[in-house]
């Protein structure tokens, strides 16, 4: 039965961070490319509010949740070591929902409160910069997540 739990909290951690580094893909590759081009600050805010729907935050708390749940069960039941892939790809999917609790947010909220003056112009300078970075950095912790937890029972000996 505990391994059972294990093995779930595992599935749903790396499929939830599988669809994340999508999402996060998807901006990285394409929407931030295009606002470069197009009217970019009443897009983003548009969709930093459009995002904020029952699908995309079930996805998005569930992730960290359930890697959270991961880490705490396999080290409960023993099975899970500082070294073993299944850490590594549930600590890179909690540190991937930090940076965006601590910085993609933050620069979305800022974002939120442009108006349409020349400071509005400095604000979308400064959060595409910053949004990008961070943006890409989760991309690959999301990433790294689902490989990291799907290669532990690919390669488990």
């Amino acid at each position: 039965m505990s391994i059972v739990l294990l093995q779930s909290l595992s599935l749903i951690a790396a499929v939830t961070s599988a669809l994340l580094a999508g999402v996060y893909f998807i901006f990285h590759n394409t929407i931030m490319t295009v606002l470069d081009q197009q009217n970019a600050i009443a897009t983003m805010q548009r969709i930093n509010q459009v995002i904020l729907n029952k699908g995309f935050l079930t996805i998005f708390f569930l992730s960290p949740l359930s890697s959270l749940l991961l880490l705490v069960t396999g080290f409960m039941l023993d099975e899970l070591g500082f070294q073993s892939l299944l850490f590594i790809g549930a600590l890179t999917a909690i540190i991937g929902f930090m940076i965006t609790a601590f910085f993609n947010v933050p620069l979305n909220n800022a974002l939120a409160a442009a108006g349409e003056d020349k400071n509005a112009m400095l604000v979308w300078q400064r959060y595409t910069k910053n949004w990008g970075n961070w943006n890409y950095y989760r991309l690959w912790l999301s990433t790294l997540s689902c490989i990291g937890i799907i290669s532990h029972f690919v390669f488990q000996t």
